[in-house]
């Protein structure tokens, strides 16, 4: 399988990678970033738990291992601390989404993953943690491959760092996706 997408128009460009890093799925090929874990949230669910998908590979960028160690980093990045606003914060967040913010959880929903995972983060990122990757890293059962972008922040890595990010994808979906 051979992806190549030629947009000029850096508008396209950026509606295309929102999409395919939002969840959308692209001929089995799973795209995700990590906000769109919550995208999965079945509406009446008292847990929040990911729709039964199965891709053929997984792309994740800089997720979070739980709702609260995230909220929790907002306030730290912030200068604020955190006790007991990201409590509070993912309690009635929960209560409005009518769901346990407390049980949402990525790392646990990794174990689950049966497919090739490529995992990136940058390294200056304020809101996930490099021991959250590792230990999401550990915790995929199959083929994993970590990458890590050097000085760059939580945001698309495909814009901060777009020769790494697309000579990193391509290396992946080729042993990935085509044997």
């Amino acid at each position: 399988m051979r992806l190549k997408l030629r947009l000029r128009n850096p508008w396209c460009r950026a509606m295309l990678l929102t999409l395919l890093l939002s969840g959308i799925t692209l001929n089995g090929i799973a795209w995700m970033q990590a906000r769109s874990m919550t995208h999965y949230i079945k509406a009446g669910e008292r847990t929040a738990k990911p729709e039964k998908v199965s891709p053929a590979a997984v792309i994740l960028e800089s997720p979070f291992d739980r709702l609260l160690s995230t909220v929790r980093h907002r306030f730290e990045a912030m200068g604020i601390p955190s006790f007991p606003g990201a409590e509070l914060i993912v309690g009635w967040g929960g209560i409005q989404q009518g769901i346990d913010g407390f049980a949402h959880n990525p790392i646990d929903y990794a174990k689950a993953i049966k497919c090739p995972v490529l995992l990136m983060y940058g390294t200056s990122d304020q809101r996930v943690t490099s021991q959250e990757i590792q230990s999401i890293f550990d915790t995929l059962p199959g083929r994993k491959q970590l990458v890590v972008f050097s000085a760059i922040g939580h945001g698309s890595l495909a814009s901060d760092a777009p020769s790494k990010w697309k000579q990193s994808v391509q290396q992946f979906l080729t042993k990935s996706i085509t044997k």
